[in-house]
This record gives structure tokens, C-alpha cells and sequence, in this order.
């Protein structure tokens, strides 16, 4: 039965059907996955539109080194589901940087797809909003094959290397250059072949976050389990949550509720997401109308499977006549990812990291028929070079006058964890 525009059926087994088309977005040369988790409270999912929206192929394409021709490409597409993502390396056409790190992973530094074929699953249905869709196609799938064993990690810098850094970020701090620099190291892995698509179906059951993503462009994949929103329109209106402030899960719910109130209530880890809440409030002032900036929710506890976070939500009115390109040229990247002043972080973090960010910390989503647009910050992702045969595992944090480095290290430990977990659980 082949399906066309318009046409929708009842989805009999939808975690199935979900894993299926993973695994075929990962044998097509271009995809993007968005996934849903089934709504619980403290979540904020992508869209109350769908539980999973995927686009397959290239239909029309934009893409380049920086925004220019980005909002001639939204017009030209109007009224379609259209899926954009942007990396990290767009900060240096944005602010006129420089990286020193080469770029190894190979993705676009950003773009927009308009897809040959664009479904949905929303409230138990399949529905297909562009192409013709076979969904016997997905229900057959099969994965690719597995390497023979468990891929090594291996953490690109020694404990030391990064305790050491992290003291010189402190020094950056008192010298009065930043008060905030987001600082990421990189695990890695060498793999003939790695399941991308295996990895993030057993991650997303296990572990279901609210902005989860797989983004594949030619030999390039990204896999994502991100909890954090970067950016959503609706109407005239922008959407931010910047998310600063982690803790471990405890082992039993005295545990957990002893951790939460620890971290609610903890001077270091509120001014970390406060820090991040005033930049944020300045971006967007810059393009909303007079007193259009609210911050609707201040350093709100919400509770994820493996940690617990405080997240910040902060909405604009943005002047009339905005479009995207202007948008995020006041936008990004998202100031969790930098920290701040955006600028001096970012140049701290480029001389102190050991490796191209590349689409880490970067984003992708969707942009609907409307123009409204819905953008993740990818972060608890993995990202796999056919080619060239390497696993990427990034992980990072906040680090501010009173961080301690041993502590920093461990977080990162922490956040790598699920990850961890779950590669060596597909291999069984």
C-alpha cells in the first residue's frame, strides 16, 4: 500500500514503527528524525503536532558557511515542512571568529532541507505531508551491520589536561575576561562501522528526552538526545530555555529528593543558570518590541532520567517584519553552550578545547508550513563519520569563579554515562 499526501493510518505498533525508521534514515544519503517522548510533567517537547516527524532526501536545498540566503530559501519554500540545522562554526561568519581546530566531522556548517518526503506520527497516526510513502518499508528494516565488538572510548585529554584547563578558565575569570565559559572535552572512538540508528532508538527508550534528533547529511550523522530547546517561534513570539545547573540522579526517591533540593538551592549552580537567563534576556532584547522580554520561569527544577536540571524560560515579542536570518543573527549560538560575554567565552574556549565543536552545540529542528520553527541545542549526542570512521562522545559544563575542577570533571563523567551505557548494551 503506498500512501501519498494528505493520506493517514493507525499505527499498530509505533515502537516498531519508530525504531524502523531510524534504521532507514540512516541508509538514506540525507534525513532528519525528530522524536517525542510520550508527555510527562516538568518535559517540553517539540510540538504537540506530532510524536515523530521525519523528512527523507533532498528535494530543494540551502546551505553555506554563513546566514546569507537563508530567508530567500524560506520564502521560495513557503508553505512546506522544511528542516534546518546549523553548527557550532556559524558563530565565526555571525561574530567574525576563527577557529584553530579543523574540522573532521564533515557536516555543512548550516543549512535548510526541504525533503522529497516529509510524515508524521501524531496521536497514534501516520500521516504523509510530502512524497509517497511505502510503510511496509519501515516495518521490514533491518539494521546494518554491527562491528564485531564494543568500540574503545577513549577520552581525547588526560583528568589532568582538563583540571588544568579548567584552572586557566579560572584565571580568565578573575581577570575579570568572562564569568561564565561553557567548557567541553571530547571522547572518542574508532569504528568501522558504528549503528547510529540502533544507538539512538535504545537511548531514546531508555533515556526519552524532549528535543531527541537524527540528523544524517551524506557521511556525516548526528544522533541526539538533547533535553534542552534552543529556540521556538510561534507566531510572533520566540521561546528560549537555556539549561544550566546539573545534578546526578540518586539512587532512590529520598536520595532524589535530597539532590534536588541541593541543587534548588544552591548558590553556584542558580548563578550559573543566571548568568546564562541575562544573556539570553539581552539577545532576544535585541529584537523585541520595548519590554517584549519576560522570563516566564526562573531556574525551574526539572527532572530528566539521568539528571536533574534547572532550566530558565524566557519568551520576547519580536518586532514586526523579523524574519529567521535576523533572528538568529541576534541569537546564536545559544549562550549555554558559550557562556558569557558571548565573545571573550568563545575565544577562551577555542584556545582551551582540544577539538572542532562542529554540529555539538549546535542545533537542528523543524520549520512548519507556517514559518514557525522549533530549533534543539545538541548537546547528549553522538556523531559518526562514515568515511573516515570515528565516533564523537562531547560532553562539557558551566565552569564560573566557584567551580572546582575535580567536580566539574566528574559531571562530565556523569552526562557521558547514559551513552556509555547504552553502546555497550546494543553490542550484547
Amino acid at each position: 500500500m503506498i500512501l501519498s499526501k494528505g493520506d493517514r493510518i493507525k499505527i499498530k505498533h509505533p515502537g516498531n514503527f519508530f525504531r524502523g525508521v531510524l534504521l532507514e534514515a540512516e541508509k538514506e544519503s540525507v534525513s532528519m528524525v525528530l522524536l517525542n517522548p510520550d508527555l510527562r510533567p516538568g518535559y517540553n517537547p517539540w510540538s504537540s503536532e506530532f510524536s515523530l516527524l521525519a523528512g527523507f532526501g533532498v528535494d530543494q536545498e540551502w546551505k553555506g558557511g554563513s546566514l546569507k540566503g537563508l530567508n530567500d530559501f524560506i520564502h521560495k519554500t513557503q508553505g512546506e515542512w522544511r528542516f534546518p540545522f546549523f553548527s557550532y562554526s556559524l558563530k565565526d561568519s555571525i561574530e567574525n571568529l576563527n577557529t584553530q581546530h579543523s574540522d573532521e566531522l564533515g557536516f555543512p556548517v548550516a543549512g535548510m532541507i526541504l525533503p522529497k518526503l516529509v510524515f508524521r506520527i501524531h496521536q497514534g497516526y501516520l500521516e504523509v505531508l510530502r512524497g509517497d510513502l511505502d510503510p511496509e518499508r519501515f516495518l521490514k528494516s533491518k539494521p546494518n551491520p554491527f562491528p564485531e565488538r564494543v568500540p574503545e572510548i577513549k577520552a581525547e585529554m588526560s583528568r589532568e589536561e582538563y583540571l588544568l584547563a579548567v584552572e586557566k578558565i579560572k584565571v580568565h575569570l578573575q581577570m575579570g575576561d568572562a564569568y561564565e565559559v561553557t567548557y567541553c572535552q571530547n571522547f572518542r572512538a574508532e569504528a568501522e562501522q558504528f549503528p547510529m540508528a540502533s544507538y539512538l532508538n535504545s537511548l531514546f527508550k531508555k533515556y526519552p528526552s524532549p528535543m531527541a534528533g537524527f540528523f544524517k547529511y551524506e557521511d556525516s550523522i548526528l544522533a541526539s538526545n538533547s533535553p534542552e530547546r534552543f529556540l521556538k517561534k510561534k507566531g510572533n513570539t520566540l521561546f528560549s530555555q537555556p539549561m544550566k545547573g546539573t545534578a546526578r540522579r540518586g539512587g532512590s526517591m529520598e536520595e532524589d529528593e535530597k539532590i534536588a533540593m541541593q541543587l534548588m538551592s544552591s548558590e553556584k549552580e542558580r548563578a550559573e543558570n543566571i548568568m546564562i537567563t541575562d544573556l539570553v534576556r539581552n539577545d532576544l532584547g535585541r529584537i523585541a518590541v520595548p519590554g517584549g522580554v519576560k522570563v516566564e520561569e526562573l531556574c525551574g527544577h526539572h527532572l530528566f532520567p539521568t539528571v536533574h536540571q534547572l532550566i530558565t524560560t524566557v519568551s520576547c515579542e519580536m518586532k514586526e517584519g523579523l524574519e529567521m536570518e535576523e533572528i538568529l543573527q541576534a541569537t546564536f549560538p545559544m549562550g549555554s553552550m558559550t557562556g558569557a560575554p558571548k565573545i571573550s567565552s568563545m575565544e577562551i574556549i577555542d584556545r582551551l578545547e582540544t577539538f572542532h565543536r562542529g554540529m555539538f552545540s549546535g542545533s537542528i529542528g523543524y520549520m512548519n508550513p507556517e514559518g514557525d520553527f522549533d530549533l534543539n541545542v545538541t548537546i547528549r549526542s553522538a556523531f559518526y563519520n562514515q568515511k573516515k570512521s570515528f565516533l564523537n562522545l562531547p560532553v562539557g559544563g558551566a565552569i564560573t569563579i566557584a567551580s572546582q575542577a575535580e567536580e566539574e570533571y566528574m559531571e562530565c563523567l556523569v552526562k557521558l554515562k547514559a551513552q556509555e551505557e547504552v553502546i555497550r548494551s546494543i553490542f550484547v
